[in-house]
């Protein structure tokens, strides 16, 4: 596994690279992770599919703690798509 920088207009991410020994063209994976971030499993299988001979690219979205902006972003938006006020509950 190889770590990589990718920089964006305002921001970077880390993207962990998975690339088979052989040098045989393959479709490449792009394996995102869930609202929890990158954990073991996105790991596990991406040397799983790794070892399967397919290159496995697996950003890590909340690289630099974007999670809370992210998370915070989508309530706030389902907030006022339901036209609530910021002290209703919304589940």
């Amino acid at each position: 596994m190889e770590l990589r920088t990718l920089e964006l207009a305002d921001r970077s991410i880390n993207v962990e690279v998975y690339m088979p020994e052989s040098g045989e063209a393959a479709p490449g994976i792009l394996l995102l992770h869930e609202l929890y971030g990158l954990v073991d499993w996105n790991r596990q299988s991406a040397a799983d599919l790794c070892h399967r001979r397919y290159p496995v690219c697996v950003p890590d979205l909340y690289t630099d703690g974007a999670s809370k902006y992210c998370i915070s972003a989508m309530v706030h938006a389902a907030w006022v798509k339901a036209g609530v006020g910021k002290n209703a509950r919304l589940f």
